[in-house]
């Protein structure tokens, strides 16, 4: 699902592609004007090609608008028989997220949000693969960023944070998080340790949280850590950036190593 810029339903091609710039925009900080969007064919019942390009975009994570859910009251939108959204990278705060979805024979409709906001759903595609990946080290600066976000609220610096994957399953992971952490002359380690599993919705589940901490120091960061990690315990949340409405998805693999890849196969 993707939300569109303006009020009304596109009703060309040039119309859907401002729309779907105007839509990203409100998400993303483009390296340029154009936005990547580039929307081919005669008229939206016989489209040649969608292509959305956002390497180099940065997520506005502070002004993100809510994952997009529609009222229902869909209607056919368009068709088109390539479609392509990649970014080589993506950057979300420090990191960089490399990611291509293509499809073929894809057909979309237009809904609402529930304050009347207009969204373009996927309906159905023929054939298909979406690819997301990001480098051990990117992943390892998420943690220090999220990590020195909270340690600030408590006067405490963090030095380092490190993050380790290893493979459970072809749709699990387990990950173990190192956070080096001093406040005055104390100084600690702490040890988040869970799973993370990905579902053929793109759901994200992370269970089996726990923290773990040496010294008194450690010990207390974690008693401030765990109300936080009990919230979000067996809670899933979806990649909403690629919610897929009517498609399904098939053959799903996360795979852990150098990088966190995940890979899918979609078709109606």
């Amino acid at each position: 699902m993707f939300y569109l810029g303006g009020t009304e339903f596109p009703q060309t091609p040039a119309e859907l592609a401002q729309a779907l710039i105007e839509g990203f925009k409100s998400a993303f900080i483009w390296p340029g004007e154009s936005a990547g969007v580039r929307v081919e064919g005669s008229s939206l019942e016989a489209l040649n090609e969608i292509r959305i390009d956002l390497t180099g975009a940065s997520a506005r994570l502070g002004a993100m608008l809510p994952p997009p859910r529609g009222t229902g009251a869909r209607k056919h939108a368009a068709d088109v028989e390539q479609f392509r959204i990649e970014a080589h990278p993506l950057r979300v705060e420090t990191a960089g997220v490399d990611l291509t979805l293509e499809g073929q024979g894809v057909s979309f409709d237009y809904d609402r949000d529930d304050v009347g906001e207009p969204l373009l759903l996927f309906a159905s595609a023929r054939s298909g693969n979406v690819a997301i990946e990001i480098s051990k080290s990117d992943l390892d600066q998420l943690v220090l960023a999220a990590a020195k976000a909270g340690a600030s609220r408590q006067g405490a610096q963090i030095q380092k944070a490190s993050l380790s994957l290893s493979q459970l399953d072809p749709t699990t992971i387990a990950f173990s998080a190192n956070v080096t952490a001093k406040k005055a002359i104390m100084s600690a380690t702490i040890v988040i340790e869970g799973k993370l599993s990905i579902d053929s919705s793109l759901n994200v589940t992370v269970s089996d949280l726990s923290c773990t901490g040496q010294g008194m120091m450690g010990n207390m960061a974690c008693g401030f850590i765990r109300p936080h990690l009990e919230k979000i315990n067996n809670q899933p949340f979806s990649l909403a950036s690629l919610s897929l409405g009517g498609v399904r998805l098939h053959d799903l693999r996360v795979t852990a190593g150098e990088s966190l890849r995940i890979t899918a196969a979609l078709g109606s």
